[in-house]
């Protein structure tokens, strides 16, 4: 009976496991970025995708396609932040031997973005924060019609003696966007992974039950039996112990998630988070003759191209992790442990080190550094020393049409002529 109910047990756990990499495959990801390459305008619940297959061409998971369906007048701000989120990072890596190629083949996600890597960190802590951002600036433009502006500026005090009133403007209201990117990006099958869990706590009650019938029928000193017990289960699980951890919530609730996927809901936070400290106040002055007696004030948050520059550094100052439990099987403490250093919740974090994405190796998800075009004179991430991996470089002529002749045209604008020049591009081996 033992052994049956331990083989069980294995069954069950192997299941659930399959389970919750399922739901992290289809739910806790970047497909929905795919959504950038549309050209249909999705304004109306009948634009969203109707069957499996729509749902698949577009990355979408099944919670995404139901807020799609609830609140269509998002999508269109949605696809939008997908289709910057894309165009940022690869003009902010195109000097960069990983150069962010590998988003365009969205809803197909390339090992270097589902291994957990940094440039995955990246990727999930932009898409967040293009969502929030878009979302918080149509809030104060007026695209929402049920979405507020966000906290107003408003009072007086006194400048160089000078009383000065400040009036309510409309701010870009963040909470809400970051409150629909959380929606958005966050997994929905908490339930299901649950519910595993659940019964395999109760298998786990059961076969502590039938172990405690069968060793009291065999020995009689119930102590010594019951330590060496716990200590025999202490080693038999203790692998999934250490690859399967419950997620805890503010509210303490115990969620089954994989190590990848706390990896890209803490990089989702953080991208989330980042614009929370990017508010800049912007102020319009009235009054006769620009005395400024009475201004109208307004916190607005910058392009999102200087928000992915934040996101930038962070990159480069990425800690790799390992995911720490502590307790005992009732209660977790799940938080990530930094390798080097010190790791913070405004810190993104992987768990795999990237290739050097030198060569070539699809294995990996990359696409290598040959025939890219480099500046010999520069040492920088751009220059040939680094972008070629010391294989060094060639130098290739080619013709190129540009502007040339340009004069200024009464009135108002300036006028070129197109011609064909002969230039010199050095070019990896």
């Amino acid at each position: 009976m033992f052994g049956h109910t331990a083989g069980m047990l294995r069954w069950s756990f192997l299941l659930t496991i399959v389970v919750i990499l399922l739901y992290s495959r289809s739910t806790d990801s970047i497909r929905w970025l795919a959504l950038g390459q549309s050209n249909k305008l999705w304004n109306h619940a009948q634009h969203c995708p109707r069957t499996r297959f729509e749902r698949k061409r577009y990355g979408l998971a099944g919670v995404q396609t139901r807020l799609c369906k609830r609140h269509a007048d998002l999508m269109p701000i949605i696809m939008k932040s997908a289709s910057q989120s894309v165009m940022i990072c690869q003009q902010q890596f195109k000097n960069y031997r990983w150069n962010c190629s590998s988003v365009r083949q969205v809803p197909k996600l390339p090992p270097d973005l589902t291994k957990g890597t940094r440039e995955q960190a990246l990727v999930y802590a932009l898409s967040a924060a293009a969502v929030a951002h878009g979302i918080a600036k149509a809030c104060s433009s007026g695209t929402i019609a049920y979405c507020p502006c966000g906290n107003a500026v408003s009072g007086a005090k006194f400048d160089d003696y000078i009383y000065i009133f400040q009036r309510k403007g409309c701010s870009d209201n963040v909470p809400y966007g970051q409150k629909v990117s959380k929606e958005w990006t966050k997994i929905k099958k908490f339930k299901a992974a649950m519910r595993l869990q659940q019964q395999q706590q109760q298998q786990q009650q059961q076969k502590q039950h039938y172990k405690q019938q069968f060793q009291r029928s065999r020995y009689r000193n119930r102590q010594r039996v019951q330590s060496q017990r716990s200590y025999h289960d202490d080693i038999i699980y203790m692998r999934e112990n250490t690859n399967v951890y419950p997620y805890l919530h503010k509210k303490h609730k115990r969620i089954f998630l994989a190590p990848r996927a706390r990896m890209n809901h803490h990089n989702y936070r953080v991208g989330r988070n980042i614009i929370n400290h990017m508010l800049e106040l912007k102020c319009k002055c009235h009054g006769v003759s620009g005395s400024c007696n009475l201004k109208t004030c307004w916190k607005v948050l910058p392009p999102l191209m200087q928000v992915g520059e934040m996101l930038k550094k962070k990159y480069s100052r990425a800690a790799e992790v390992r995911w720490l439990s502590g307790g005992n099987s009732a209660r977790y403490s799940v938080e990530p442990y930094a390798l080097v250093g010190r790791v913070t919740e405004d810190d993104l974090v992987y768990i795999r080190k990237s290739p050097d994405y030198c060569t070539e190796d699809p294995r990996v998800g990359s696409i290598g550094t040959q025939g890219r075009t480099c500046n010999a004179t520069e040492q920088s991430s751009a220059g040939c020393d680094s972008m070629c991996c010391g294989r060094g470089h060639e130098i290739v002529f080619e013709y190129v049409i540009s502007n040339c002749r340009c004069r200024y045209v009464h009135c108002c604008y300036v006028e070129c002529d197109r011609c064909r020049e002969l230039a010199e591009k050095h070019v990896c081996k």
